[in-house]
Order: C-alpha cells, then structure tokens, then sequence
C-alpha cells in the first residue's frame, strides 16, 4: 500500500490538520455560498487527512502479513538456490514475529530450501525487521542470502544482511533472524 507508512502517516495529519484550520477560517466568512463551498471542501480536506493517516497507522502498526501471490513471488525467486540450508527463529513473546517466521519457513521450504533444527533461540538480540545472517566465511551462501533480503524487502517485510560470527553449527546454513516488527 505505501512504501513508506511512517511518512504517509505524518502527510495525512497536516492534511488533517490544514482542513481544521480552514473550518475555523470558514467561521469569519459571511453567510452564503461561499461559506458553505468553503466548509464542504475543508470537511473534504480533513476527511482525506483522516484517511490517510488511518491507513497508514494500519498498515505501520498491523501484522506483517503479505498476500498468497506474494508469497508465491518469493518462493519463485528463491527456487534457484533450492537445496540451502536455513535455521529460523524469533522472539517467543512476539505473536507476529512468530507468525512471520512461520511464514517464511514454509515460504523457503516450497522453495526447497531444507530447514536444519540448531536448537538456538533468540537472546538479547535487539532485532527489528528480519535479519539474515551469513558466517562470513560461508562465501557460497551469499547470493543465497541477498536474494532472501532483496525478495522480502521487494515484498515490504523490512530485512537486512548481516554478519553470523556465532556457534560452528552455523557456519554452513543461513541464519533468519525474526524480530520486532520497525515502528
């Protein structure tokens, strides 16, 4: 819906903001047509202003869900690099982090990418968006991981790539991280 919900949120209260104004111009008119022309265009204006800024807040502050197609555009992408092995995991405290990262294991998994069990969970990472993570030394698997960054970002889900210095067990598959959905 919109690329950037955060600024779309903000444009729609000035709108919202300028239509109350002009309804408080509007009081120092005269009576007539032009009052009434006035008023029903700035109700208008903050009827917009209230449009957008609801629309956006939904979209910044709702679940982060994409449609069937969208994912099915995903899975699409990322068939080429069939057979990569993933760890997947979230915050347990956060219902749609964890409903997120369900999504994109089945997601990968259509794609024939193989899910490998770490027993790892998420610590104290402060993780916002979906991080994926390579061992910099697991150089094969960076086309792997750009394109599970780029196919998701394309999509709206906010990702990003990122080192994995972590356990040995995890130098040879992607780690996807789940975390916090960004304000």
């Amino acid at each position: 819906m919109f690329s950037n919900p955060t600024l779309w949120s903000s444009v729609g209260f000035w709108i919202l903001v300028i239509g109350l104004i002009g309804d408080v111009i509007v009081l120092f008119i005269p009576s007539g047509r032009a009052e009434k022309g006035f008023a029903t265009l700035f109700i208008a204006v903050v009827i917009a202003g209230v449009a957008i800024e609801h629309m956006a807040d939904a979209q910044r502050f709702g679940p982060r869900t994409l449609s069937p197609s969208q994912w099915a555009e995903i899975g699409s992408q990322l068939k080429p690099f069939a057979g990569t092995l993933f760890t997947i995991r979230s915050y347990n405290d956060d219902e749609g982090a964890i409903n997120l990262a369900r999504r994109i294991a089945v997601m990968l998994g259509t794609a024939g990418w193989k899910q490998v069990s770490t027993g790892h969970i998420m610590g104290f990472l402060f993780v916002r968006g979906v991080s994926v993570e390579i061992d910099p030394r697991a150089t094969h698997l960076e086309f792997a991981a750009k394109a599970l960054v780029n196919s998701l970002t394309g999509e709206g889900i906010e990702a990003e790539q990122r080192n994995n210095f972590g356990s040995v067990a995890e130098i040879g598959l992607i780690t996807i991280r789940v975390g916090h959905k960004p304000q």
